[in-house]
């Protein structure tokens, strides 16, 4: 065997070795599991767009994945009628060890007004409003009370507005987000008005405020649903969470 042969044989029984050592760490460490080697299944990434105009999002639940254990790492995500409350758990940022963060959540009670309540005034979108915040047109303010704790160790960051309003109850086809809430911050509406760090076993109080439609309001009023879920990846056979 000549020397450059030799020498291939060699390089490439280096790389091998460096190769199988990598992925032997990696599954120690839990970075990946034989799942991610031998499946060709894929995560489908739901991103729902905005519609800015009415703070209505359009959802894609049905293409989503059927169950949390198919992300790989414990994903819970509920619907609460009013007066009902959950322990939402969620995997460390990794998802790659069983640390959990846990976040309750009680849906106290709604409100429908028209008139601005204890909470920042929001900027216009197809809704019109007085100086004082009131609307003025065919939309009204529904308004969530939440309690939210964070009963883990560590501090929780999320964004409040991944607290989505159901309307429609089970039907959810349309989404709403949070356009304005009880902040108490000196500058509302800057880049990270919705970023919020939960820190453990303080108690926090919102008050959500959604602009819907009064069409959606007269015909849903009695079957609102908070979808409850600090996650991005959508779920479908949601349960629904009775008082």
């Amino acid at each position: 065997m000549n020397k450059k042969v030799s020498t291939i044989i060699i390089t490439a029984v280096c790389f091998v070795s460096i190769a199988t050592l990598t992925i032997i760490y990696l599954l120690k460490e839990g970075i990946i599991s034989t799942d991610n080697l031998f499946s060709n299944n894929e995560v489908v990434n739901t991103t729902i767009p905005d519609d800015i105009n009415t703070g209505k999002i359009a959802s894609n639940l049905s293409q989503s994945a059927s169950s949390g254990s198919d992300l790989g790492y414990p994903v819970f995500l509920v619907l609460l009628r009013e007066g009902a409350e959950y322990n939402l758990q969620y995997a460390d940022e990794n998802h790659k060890r069983n640390e959990y963060s846990d976040i309750y959540i009680k849906f106290k009670s709604i409100d429908i007004s028209k008139k601005r309540g204890n909470f920042d005034i929001c900027g216009d979108s197809s809704e019109i409003k007085d100086e004082s915040g009131n609307i003025i047109n065919d939309f009204s303010y529904v308004i969530c009370n939440v309690t939210l704790i964070n009963k883990g160790e560590k501090i929780f960051a999320a964004g409040i507005n991944s607290l989505y309003l159901a309307p429609q109850g089970k039907n959810y086809e349309y989404l709403y987000y949070v356009q304005a809430y009880n902040s108490n911050k000196p500058n509302p509406f800057l880049k990270d008005y919705y970023a919020i760090d939960f820190i453990p076993n303080k108690e926090y109080n919102f008050n959500l405020a959604y602009i819907v439609e009064d069409y959606i309001i007269q015909d849903h009023k009695d079957d609102m649903l908070l979808y409850s879920g600090f996650v991005d990846t959508d779920l479908i056979n949601i349960p629904v969470i009775e008082k």
